[in-house]
């Protein structure tokens, strides 16, 4: 079938499905508006994802001269996180959001993307176990993760710590972890050394990696300066002396 080029060689897009590709969009933010748990997986979620798999996208098809399939790609970020709290019983986010999107994809009339589509999100998904292959679920796992970190995956990560049951931010008797086990599961800020920071090491694609520590530069800059405005100065943390002169 007839190909159209996007600005760069390498990106495939279908011209007979551009429309569908369209309504699907409109249909995704319809029901993301409805069932979004929390404002870490609302539709500028999926924005961001999609904006930064079609950069990434752009960047790998230099040295991948097998291309990106765009549609596969397109519908696959819009697509990713149908699931999410959606799950069935023994389903994994990844696995209930390939469930639905194949209804949608039908549809708006994209059925002959159903697999590709599916397989994408399946093999992106980091809770599936399996490594991503083509060059769609390689992107749409690094934008996904990209998203984790920086400004915004701060954000996100604060956002989203009632989901994930964390009560607490950290124990004030020792924020940095210097006489304790990190604990990701008890304290939101042990999430950032133990989590995030190791991430840019799970990138499929070089620029992703690149982009990733560009971010955890930041995150590393961020997790020093809470430490030093959670650590009193005082090594004990008593309550200063007051300096008052005493009335005679």
């Amino acid at each position: 079938m007839k190909t159209l080029p996007i600005a760069v060689s390498g990106l495939r897009r279908l011209a007979t499905n551009a429309e569908a590709l369209r309504n699907l969009r409109e249909r995704v933010r319809l029901r993301i508006s409805r069932q979004a748990l929390s404002l870490a997986f609302d539709l500028t979620h999926i924005d961001r994802v999609r904006m930064q798999a079609f950069r990434l996208a752009h960047h790998f098809v230099v040295d991948h001269p097998e291309g990106v399939d765009v549609d596969v790609l397109d519908a696959a970020c819009l697509l990713h996180e149908l699931g999410r709290g959606q799950e069935e019983p023994g389903e994994n986010r990844g696995q209930a959001s390939a469930r639905l999107a194949e209804d949608l994809l039908r549809a708006v009339g994209l059925a002959d993307l159903v697999w590709p589509v599916c397989e994408t999100i399946l093999t992106a998904d980091t809770a599936s176990g399996r490594k991503p292959s083509e060059p769609e679920a390689k992107l749409l796992h690094d934008a996904h993760l990209l998203d984790d970190l920086g400004a915004i995956g701060l954000w996100r990560f604060a956002l989203s710590a009632d989901l994930r049951g964390i009560p607490a931010l950290y124990p004030p008797a020792d924020p940095g972890a210097r006489e304790r086990d990190l604990d990701p599961a008890g304290f939101l800020l042990d999430a950032l050394p133990t989590q995030a920071f190791a991430l840019p090491e799970r990138m499929m694609t070089p620029y992703a990696k690149v982009e990733a520590e560009r971010r955890v530069a930041f995150m590393r800059t961020f997790y020093q300066q809470v430490l030093s405005e959670a650590t009193p100065d005082s090594p004990t943390g008593s309550r200063p002396t007051s300096s008052r002169p005493t009335s005679a």
